[in-house]
Order: C-alpha cells, then sequence, then structure tokens
C-alpha cells in the first residue's frame, strides 16, 4: 500500500510539473500559439514565435528558466514579457556555463497566487543547419530535469543542397 501511496504522489508531482509550465510555439501563419511539440523542423531563414505559458495558482512567486542549447546557428530578439504579475520580470543573457541563451522568468504576486497566462515569448529565427534544444525549467522542483523539451532541426533549403549537388557534378566532369 505504502509504494502504490508513493507512486501516486510521484505521478501527481510530475504531471503537476508538466501543467505548472509550457512551451507554446506560433508560426505566424495564422493559427496563433499552440503547444509545442517535442520536434520541429525549421529551414534557415524561418521564424517563428516561442511562447512559455504558466498556469500559475502556486501560492508563491514562479522562478522559470529556459535554456536554448545550440549545435546550429540561431538568433533570438524581441523578447516580450506577459503575465508577470506585481514583482515579476524576464530577462535573457548568454549563460557561458552551459553554453546556451537563457532566459529566466520570475513572477508573482506580493500578495496572493502567481499569475496564469504567457510568461513571455521571444522570436527565433533559424540562420543556418543545426539543432538547438529548448529546455523548460521550474524552480518549485530543484531544475534537475526539464519539465518540457523541444528540438529544433535546422535543416539547409532544397536549392542550397541542389546548387551544392550541381557543383559537385561540375567538378566531376571537369576531373574527366
Amino acid at each position: 500500500m505504502k509504494k502504490v501511496l508513493a507512486l501516486v504522489l510521484i505521478l501527481g508531482m510530475a504531471s503537476m510539473a508538466n501543467a505548472t509550465f509550457s512551451l507554446s510555439i506560433d508560426d505566424q501563419k495564422g493559427q496563433g500559439f499552440v503547444p509545442a511539440p517535442a520536434e520541429i523542423t525549421l529551414m534557415p531563414s524561418d521564424t517563428i514565435v516561442i511562447g512559455c505559458f504558466s498556469q500559475g495558482g502556486r501560492d508563491s512567486n514562479l522562478y522559470q528558466d529556459t535554456y536554448y542549447l545550440s549545435e546550429g546557428l540561431f538568433r533570438l530578439s524581441n523578447l516580450v514579457g506577459g503575465e508577470l504579475g506585481d514583482i515579476g520580470e524576464v530577462s535573457m543573457y548568454n549563460n557561458t556555463d552551459f553554453d546556451a541563451v537563457e532566459i529566466w522568468a520570475g513572477m508573482g504576486h506580493t500578495s496572493g497566487a502567481a499569475p496564469a497566462g504567457m510568461i513571455y515569448s521571444v522570436l527565433f529565427h533559424c540562420e543556418g543547419p543545426g539543432d538547438v534544444t529548448v529546455e523548460l525549467y521550474d524552480e518549485f522542483f530543484g531544475f534537475e530535469a526539464p519539465v518540457q523539451s523541444l528540438i529544433i532541426h535546422q535543416i539547409p533549403e532544397p536549392m542550397t543542397m541542389s546548387l551544392l549537388a550541381l557543383g559537385g557534378l561540375g567538378m566531376l566532369r571537369r576531373r574527366r
């Protein structure tokens, strides 16, 4: 019985962690924000808006970190704070300890529950091939494991690959 109770508590905490913060994306094609899948694919020069949302409701301040870890080239811009409460703030900086761009948000009220809604949105611009991993952490659960991850695969445009193939064929022909 104790094992079942422990399992229920662990599953309850895990589901609460996932419900507290979540990532959404807006591909700027008129649908607005939709829940982020585990993976998406972008081509160079594609731009999406990544939003971080909170369910709110905890009677304390909430702290949230999002790490943008990269093997590819990307640019973040237009960071906009959302429902942060009367003592909230959001900031973006290069975290050299993790070789990542970090967006940190603190939110809350001087009294009452932390707010629900969009914490921030940021413009993500793909600038070259490679993967970018977005990891969302919740301070309440100790930053041990991300509550959500999103992998953005950045692939070369088809025209770039075609030109590369044509150039290779041209070099082969010239060799003969």
